[in-house]
């Protein structure tokens, strides 16, 4: 871990994105289950993400510790993106961004992609509908897209893809236009990508 030859090794193998930790500590920073002793970035974890922006790999922020992810934006030159996370000042768990990281994020040009995880949305569909508006709010439509970890957790607010006509019904209904609807589904995270990937 922590060695620009594994990372260069990894993109030439297809890898397009790096999350820096899963909520524990490794070489490169550690995550938000370290707690209130968590550290931020190593400085094995600043070559790495120097690495990913000189290769062209998107770096993920999901995960970090709020420490970390503080040391992630000051030394960042191109956007990062969240790649599963939702906002703490609707569901108080800290896997979730709080206002001034989905700030910081939105103003560097990143993506905010929001989970299905339950436990970071609340108690259901209506209430990820909620997390949507209020990022609309805090950052705009064009700093939002999905995450959906359908992987990572038991009963996602949004079972599978084929859930997505209905998230997409919920919104229409909340008011949302079809537009916005475009952005969040694809178009934003099109837009962020093709900024970061290399050319070709």
């Amino acid at each position: 871990m922590g060695r620009v030859e594994f990372l260069r090794l990894f993109f030439r193998l297809g890898i397009r994105c790096l999350t820096l930790t899963w909520n524990h500590r490794n070489e490169l920073a550690d995550g938000v289950g370290v707690g209130e002793a968590a550290g931020g970035l190593t400085e094995a974890g600043k070559t790495i993400v120097a690495e990913c922006e000189r290769l062209g790999l998107a770096v993920d922020v999901s995960h970090l510790s709020e420490r970390s992810f503080w040391d992630v934006m000051q030394v960042a030159r191109k956007p990062v993106f969240a790649s599963h996370s939702n906002f703490r000042a609707l569901c108080d768990h800290p896997r979730n961004l709080t206002d001034e990281q989905a700030k910081a994020i939105a103003q560097q040009g990143g993506i905010i992609c929001l989970t299905f995880v339950p436990t970071f949305v609340g108690s259901g569909l209506s209430d990820w509908v909620r997390h949507y508006r209020h990022g609309v709010q805090l950052v705009g439509e064009k700093a939002l897209g999905l995450g959906s970890d359908f992987d990572g957790c038991t009963n996602p607010v949004v079972p599978d893809a084929a859930g997505f006509p209905q998230l997409a019904a919920a919104l229409r209904e909340a008011g949302i236009s079809r537009p916005a609807l475009r952005q969040l589904f694809h178009a934003n995270l099109l837009r962020y990508f093709r900024r970061i990937l290399p050319a070709g």
